[in-house]
């Protein structure tokens, strides 16, 4: 009996996750806030992602710099330098990343 409620409640555990990832993959692709800490370059204005253009700018520069040869790392402290804020190369990769999927 208990083998039977415990696949049963593994069952529907898994069924939760799925319908959970199937919605937030759905608000992703409407645009929509998923959660999480807000992504450079946009604000969050009722439940949608906005183009922040400040930052917007600062990703055309760091998009220009990393066609120019500049490495992640480099990118990262030009960001800490003159723009007064602090990325990660890995950060700074993801933004790169996420800004590619975007026609500028």
């Amino acid at each position: 009996m208990f083998t039977i409620l415990s696949a049963f409640a593994t069952f529907e555990r898994e069924r939760i996750a799925a319908r959970i990832r199937e919605v937030k993959q759905l608000k992703k692709a409407q645009g929509k806030f998923t959660g999480g800490k807000r992504a450079f370059g946009y604000n969050v204005i009722d439940g949608m992602k906005v183009p922040r253009e400040d930052e917007q700018v600062v990703i055309r520069e760091m998009v220009k710099m990393r066609e120019a040869g500049a490495g992640y790392r480099d990118i990262a402290a030009w960001m800490a330098e003159t723009q007064d804020r602090k990325m990660t190369f890995m950060g700074v990769k993801r933004t790169l990343a996420s800004a590619q999927l975007k026609v500028y």
